[in-house]
C-alpha cells in the first residue's frame, strides 16, 4: 500500500509589484511541505490583475517550461498559449 502524502498548509512567502506590457501584475509566491516518504517543498507563483475580490476572476493555470516560454522552441506551443491568455486580458471589461 503506497503511503498517502501529508500535505501542509498553503503560505505565502513572497509579493511584489510587476510592471509588464499588459499592466501592472501582483506577484505572489507560496510555498506548502509535502511529505510522502520524503520531506520536499512545492512552489507556486500567481500573477494578479485587477481586483480578483469582486465578480469571477479569470484563471489560468501555466506548466513551467523553460526552452518554450523562455528560449522560444518550436517543439512545444508553451509561450504561444501564454501570450494569446495574457493578450485575452485587454478583451475583458474594467
Amino acid at each position: 500500500m503506497k503511503p498517502t502524502a501529508e500535505i501542509g498548509t498553503v503560505r505565502r512567502v513572497a509579493s511584489t509589484r510587476m510592471p509588464t506590457s499588459w499592466g501592472m501584475f501582483r506577484a505572489l509566491g507560496f510555498e506548502r511541505d509535502v511529505l510522502n516518504g520524503v520531506h520536499r517543498v512545492e512552489t507556486a507563483l500567481a500573477l494578479v490583475l485587477g481586483d480578483v475580490t469582486t465578480g469571477v476572476p479569470l484563471v489560468r493555470i501555466h506548466s513551467q517550461c523553460l526552452t518554450g516560454d523562455v528560449f522560444h522552441s518550436l517543439r512545444c506551443d508553451c509561450r504561444a498559449q501564454l501570450e494569446l491568455a495574457i493578450e485575452s486580458l485587454d478583451q475583458l471589461p474594467d
